[in-house]
């Protein structure tokens, strides 16, 4: 048993069958297509559905949705200040900094 590499049609799947193992097969079976019927298509590439059917298989899963952010209370509170200290002038904002670290 050889292992494929490529993509993966249903020809290889089935078993392999000689024209002498189809009983009323000849060569001359090829050119004759009853009336009524549609002529079978070759093996050689795989049908409209099987290759539909094997792009759904091939295909990824699409990747799981990043759960929502969970914020402490604080830390809710401390993002809605950031705005506001933003507007301050650099010497305020240090100072404010400072006071909210130092703060006992």
């Amino acid at each position: 048993m050889t292992l494929r590499t490529g993509p993966l049609h249903l020809k290889d799947l089935l078993p392999r069958v000689s024209e002498s193992q189809v009983p009323g097969s000849s060569s001359s079976a090829d050119s004759f297509t009853p009336r009524g019927r549609r002529r079978v298509q070759p093996w050689d590439e795989p049908s409209h559905f099987e290759r539909v059917l094997l792009q759904a298989f091939q295909k990824q899963p699409p990747p799981l949705p990043t759960p929502p952010r969970v914020f402490f209370p604080n830390e809710h509170f401390l993002l809605t200040l950031a705005p506001s200290l933003g507007r301050l002038p650099p010497q305020y904002q240090e100072l404010l900094k400072l006071k909210i670290i130092s703060h006992r």
